[in-house]
């Protein structure tokens, strides 16, 4: 399938990625592609942009979260179809979100609900998941009491909203600007 990316070729500024024509595959057993609707822009991507990654070379597509909309999945795959909305997570190593249609393991694509914006999905799963892992290390968080430096921070918002879920006592601090 031809689509279009925005590629890496040396570290630098994000302006330095260069909107190039390319050839997507189609899915292999397990995975998806997604047409992107919307991507994140995180520090990750930045960071990696400026100085690169072990297993980048030029011709590389950044870009870690995003939300789309399902265009193809691979023989295996029962719990995606065509058509659905989807927000993901993209592995580093290999192409990311800052293209026109991803091609994703189709364990790394979560269903969005119909009341979430793409705006919310794509920016959801790099800090949501951050925010569960450092949730998800601790006991019970039931009547617990949890302090939430940096609350002000997408993934401090996160956070925020799992321990309140969860039933602990939340108290947040913030910077001034938040």
């Amino acid at each position: 399938m031809e689509s279009q990316a925005w590629v890496w070729r040396q570290p630098g500024e994000p302006e330095g990625l260069k909107l190039e024509a390319c050839v997507l595959s189609d899915p292999g057993e397990r995975e998806v592609c997604v047409e992107n609707r919307v991507v994140a822009f995180n520090p990750v991507d930045w960071k990696l942009i400026e100085s690169g990654h072990p297993v980048w070379t030029p011709g590389h597509v950044p870009g870690v979260d995003g939300m789309g909309v399902v265009k193809s999945v691979g023989s295996s795959v029962t719990h995606l179809r065509p058509g659905m909305r989807v927000a993901y997570h993209a592995d580093l190593r290999r192409n990311g979100s800052f293209a026109r249609h991803t091609l994703l393991p189709a364990r790394a694509v979560l269903a969005v609900p119909d009341a979430l914006s793409d705006e919310t999905a794509a920016a959801f799963p790099c800090p949501g998941r951050t925010g569960w892992l450092a949730l998800a290390k601790l006991p019970d968080l039931r009547e617990e009491s949890v302090l939430v430096a940096g609350a002000g921070s997408n993934v401090g918002r996160f956070v925020v909203a799992l321990a309140l879920r969860a039933g602990a006592r939340v108290f947040a601090s913030a910077g001034p600007a938040h």
